[in-house]
Formats: C-alpha cells, sequence, structure tokens
C-alpha cells in the first residue's frame, strides 16, 4: 500500500472477505460461489463506483477474483458486477509493472520473495 500511494495512487480499501480459494481447493462449490457472490456485491456501491481498479498482492487470491466472471458471471444479482471485478482486478506488482514506478524506492533491509 505504501508503494502505491508513493507511486501517486488514492486507495479505498472496501471490507470483503476470502476470496473463496480454499473453499474451492476443498472441493466446496457451493461456499466458493457464495464468497464470490459476497465479495461481488461488497464491490459495488458508493465507496468503490469511481475506482479504476482493484488491486491486491496475493497472487493465488487475486488469480481467483479474476475468474468471478466465470464463476459468479451467471448471478441473477450480481452476475454485472462479478464480471466488471475480474475484468479489473489486478496484482499490485502487475499495475505497477504496467504503469511504471514514478518514485523512487528505497533499499531494502531484507531479502524477500513473492508469490506470483
Amino acid at each position: 500500500m505504501r508503494v502505491l500511494l508513493a507511486n501517486g495512487y488514492e486507495l479505498v480499501v472496501p471490507a470483503i472477505g476470502c476470496s473463496g480459494l480454499p473453499a474451492r481447493t476443498l472441493g466446496d462449490r457451493d461456499a466458493m460461489l457464495e464468497m464470490a457472490v459476497h465479495n461481488s456485491e461488497r464491490l459495488n456501491g458508493p465507496d468503490v463506483d469511481d475506482v479504476d481498479g482493484y488491486v491486491g498482492d496475493v497472487a493465488s487470491c487475486i488469480g481467483h477474483f479474476k475468474e468471478y466472471a466465470t464463476l459468479a458471471g451467471d448471478d441473477r444479482l450480481v452476475g454485472d458486477r462479478a464480471k466488471e471485478v475480474a475484468r479489473l482486478t489486478t496484482t499490485a506488482t502487475e499495475l505497477l509493472a504496467r504503469t511504471g514506478l514514478t518514485c523512487a524506492l528505497a533499499p531494502l533491509r531484507w531479502k524477500v520473495a513473492i508469490d506470483l
């Protein structure tokens, strides 16, 4: 979040839940769909209507959000929103790689790895 802010992004942090990937992995399709529908509902409203994208940092979860069009796109209540969430979702790394950095980054104190 600090890197995005330092690069000029305005952030809105909506209250959403798990993407549903763990339920999918465990074979609980109903729970997975319930989470996809819930999150699609939460990503609709005055707090997020004007956002240009949905950004996260956990590649597996973000990848699952990107599948909401397929998972919940046919839902009669949130299908359109699920498709929009899928279309606008990206990882912070993908976003910054696409748009470029506008600020200098300081050296890290640790060596890190990121799951992409």
